[in-house]
């Protein structure tokens, strides 16, 4: 798709969301329970959507939460795609090669992905080897294809469609792109700066469109603790900066784009952009010429943050499809004096 999508920045209250990804609620048939997989039942609604049943019944389908939130696992790369709050979808992996932009193409061509989803996985790849990210992994999850008779009263030929989901008398549908192993970074501070610097570096504030939530970085080491407190707590005394003082640091998350599109006259076009991001990791290395050592501490997060749509992108995307599709406002943060976007 050609057109340009519009990156107004709502002023609309987002949902943030801020968990340990490790810990699991207490949930009923139709939660997700990320941290502890269980065995959910569906039934088949027509066209690749399905809702959940409370318990087996003819016809019913059975699939296995899975470490993504709102994927359930049938068997191979079948999945099925949380719609809502019990409309599920479709879909089928594809891990995508990325040494192999050959293959790529390949995948591309066979699966009839549409423009705007290419040309954002090429450029998240282009962007991750610049970066020198060797560990860059892309899964998409594609609406599948489903079969099933033209007539559901009376034996009658069967139709292929590609699953889609009803909403407000439109067919919509998803693709998911799971980016994991994303870095940001490293992003690199040097000088007699550096020391009052890591001083006042005791957390991240990350927001969505004007809201912000801080993350504490080094709770490991004790509450309220700064990289320099962690850095002398370990190496010892620094007293003064120095010029060739330095501080770096590399982020590792993870990346859902849920890409939701709308069907008008036989043609699907993209109406909605929303992100989940899992803040996994934060590497700080530091080095004071003070006291001649360094010392890298490693900061376990699994913080998870949305934006405003990525729950119930339907609505958005029908609103604003005919205008080139709506874009949420990107999770970001900053780092060492640096605007990171996820």
């Amino acid at each position: 798709m050609k057109k340009t999508l519009k990156k107004a920045i709502s002023v609309a209250l987002c949902v943030v969301m801020l968990a340990m990804i490790a810990s699991t609620a207490v949930a009923d048939d139709t939660s997700d329970s990320v941290g502890n997989p269980e065995t959910l039942y569906f039934s088949h609604v027509g066209h690749g959507q399905y809702e959940t049943t409370r318990q087996r019944s003819a016809g019913a389908i059975s699939a296995t939460v899975t470490e993504g939130e709102g994927l359930y696992h049938i068997e191979g790369e079948r999945y099925l795609s949380r719609v809502d709050d019990n409309r599920f979808l479709l879909v089928d992996r594809i891990n995508m090669p990325i040494e192999s932009a050959f293959q790529r193409n390949s995948i591309y061509r066979n699966y009839q992905m549409p423009e705007y989803v290419v040309n954002r996985i090429e450029r998240t790849i282009a962007q991750q080897k610049a970066l020198g990210n060797d560990d860059l992994e892309i899964s998409i999850f594609m609406p599948g294809v489903v079969v099933e008779p033209q007539d559901s009263e009376q034996i009658a030929p069967l139709s292929t469609t590609t699953s889609y989901y009803w909403l407000n008398g439109h067919r919509l549908r998803d693709t998911t792109i799971l980016m994991g192993n994303m870095a940001a970074g490293p992003i690199t501070n040097t000088g007699s700066n550096v020391f009052s610097t890591a001083g006042a570096l005791i957390d991240l504030s990350v927001g969505v469109a004007g809201m912000f939530v801080s993350v504490p970085l080094f709770t490991a080491y004790g509450i309220g603790m700064s990289a320099l407190a962690v850095y002398r707590a370990v190496r010892g005394p620094v007293v003064r900066g120095s010029s060739t003082d330095q501080i770096q640091m590399n982020l590792v998350y993870q990346r859902w784009d849920r890409l939701t599109s709308v069907e008008v006259n036989g043609v699907w076009h993209l109406g909605c952009i929303s992100e989940r991001v899992v803040l996994q990791r934060v590497y700080t290395w530091q080095f004071f010429a003070d006291n001649g050592q360094t010392y890298r501490a490693v900061s376990h997060l699994s913080q998870l943050f949305v934006t405003e749509n990525f729950g119930n992108p339907g609505p958005t995307a029908i609103r604003w499809w005919a205008s080139g599709g709506w874009a949420d406002a990107p999770i970001t943060t900053r780092v060492l004096n640096t605007t990171v976007v996820f």
